[in-house]
């Protein structure tokens, strides 16, 4: 994940915390310089690319605080219903 940079309550890397907490996700903080993310990024993807267990085990992680149906959920209340 790579969340906004400028959000005044940094409320993307609030949102993250969770799914980082869990072992399902990495957080790269945006330095606002493609060069810099870039290369920040590979450094976070390149090694999980070459450990396929620990994708696997990202994946089960992130499905252990998934909630299914939230889309519609959210989308509902805003429309009213």
């Amino acid at each position: 994940l790579m969340p906004y940079p400028y959000h005044r309550d940094r409320q993307q890397w609030l949102n993250a915390e969770e799914l980082v907490s869990a072992g399902g996700a990495l957080v790269v903080a945006d330095r606002t310089d493609p060069k810099l993310n870039a290369s920040a990024l590979g450094s976070a993807l390149l090694p999980l690319l070459r450990e396929p267990g620990r994708l696997e085990a990202m994946r089960r992680a992130s499905a252990s605080v998934s909630r299914p149906g939230a889309a519609e959920i959210v989308a509902r209340w805003l429309a009213g219903g």
